[in-house]
């Protein structure tokens, strides 16, 4: 009997302990009319997925519904389809103004009983007894019991980008997402060395001057906001490209190299979507196109520099190379290339029977930012 009594005993207390465990996690559950002011930390390109700044240490717990609301009335209505300790992931199946959904938007949420929605076309209006306006258009398939189907298959993908999982982030621009409206681009990307140099030549005296490289692009580029196109992942674009390099040689030698580019080309982006943010995305890269070039040669003896003399002539160029982008949810990038380039240089010299004729080629690494719009 002592040992049945333990036996009950033990059993009791563990009982006890369930019955309390449970009774916290009740508590925490917010009830239905219960309210949260919020932030917004994300939106996805259609509007029908919001990532807030609040979750499981909220009370709030996947399946719950609420209506998001301003001073001036309903902003949308959503289901929770996943959290986390600080965040949670909201499917909007009812929106009523779409221009309030937007980053870091400071809003009020009451929880609320789910919408439930008949299947019969001619009856699909809402059971919600709220003031929100009649006639707003719910989301195809938003039955509240499956989450899931409220999504389509674009939404899906919009939702794993902006996962909580990700986080912890402090700001919008430490979360991973996709900003599909942004299909424009503005960059600038450039290799730069400035050097200087002297030299002493005994009794022909010394002289001294750069040695210095710049090399610098500037580019807009297209991208294609469409994912059923096979585009989708490509990007066109159009750049000039300037290339000047100075530097004196032995003897007080003083020559500057200048190139002035245009052309166009494309990019292609994977392991990443083009439109991403917060990650990395990595592209090959393929340019071509024409310009001019020019070239200046000068002796230098001591203080005495003699008249220099200026080549100009046509050019044509291409590069091949790969890269890494990395974009903030403002649109502002950071940008590294690595390509090969080849540059045809052709002169005409008065006097001469035939052109002259420079090849130049070689890798470069290149670092550059960009803004996105």
């Amino acid at each position: 009997m002592d040992r049945m009594d333990k036996w009950i005993c033990r059993l009791s207390q563990c009982l006890c302990l369930i019955i309390i465990a449970l009774s916290g996690v009740s508590a925490l559950a917010l009830e239905v009319d219960e309210k949260l002011t919020l932030r917004i930390l994300n939106v996805s390109n259609s509007k029908k997925t919001i990532l807030i700044n609040r979750g499981l240490e909220d009370g709030l717990a996947v399946g719950d519904h609420a209506k998001f609301y301003l001073t001036t009335g309903i902003v949308c209505r959503g289901v929770i389809v996943k959290t986390s300790p600080s965040r949670s992931i909201w499917s909007l199946y009812r929106v009523v103004d779409n221009e309030q959904l937007a980053l870091d938007k400071v809003m009020n949420l009451k929880i609320s009983s789910p919408v439930k929605l008949s299947q019969d076309k001619t009856k699909m209006l809402s059971q919600d007894s709220s003031s929100e306006p009649v006639g707003i258009p719910l989301a195809p398939g938003a039955e509240d019991a499956v989450a899931d189907k409220n999504l389509s298959s674009e939404d899906k993908e919009d939702l794993a980008k902006i996962s909580p999982e990700s986080a912890p982030a402090t700001s919008v621009e430490e979360l991973p997402g996709l900003a599909r409206e942004k299909s424009l681009e503005v960059w600038g990307i450039m290799h730069f060395s400035g050097l200087s140099a002297s030299q002493d030549a005994g009794s022909q005296g010394t002289s001294s001057g750069s040695d210095s490289v710049l090399d610098f692009s500037i580019g807009i580029e297209k991208y294609f906001i469409d994912r059923k196109l096979w585009l989708h992942n490509l990007t066109i674009q159009f750049l000039i490209h300037y290339s000047s390099r100075k530097t004196i040689g032995l003897g007080g030698t003083e020559m500057s190299l200048t190139a002035y580019e245009y052309g166009g080309g494309a990019s292609w982006h994977f392991w990443a979507d083009p439109f991403a943010y917060g990650k990395p995305i990595s592209f090959i890269n393929a340019n071509l196109g024409l310009g001019s070039t020019q070239e200046y040669f000068a002796q230098s003896s001591g203080s005495v520099t003699s008249t220099g003399e200026t080549l100009t002539g046509k050019s044509s160029f291409f590069s091949v190379g790969a890269g890494l982008k990395y974009y903030l949810a403002r649109g502002w990038g950071f940008r590294m290339l690595l390509d090969y380039y080849r540059r045809a240089e052709q002169y005409s010299i008065e006097g001469e029977d035939t052109d002259y004729s420079k090849v130049v080629t070689g890798p470069r690494l290149m670092v550059g930012i960009s803004y996105r719009w």
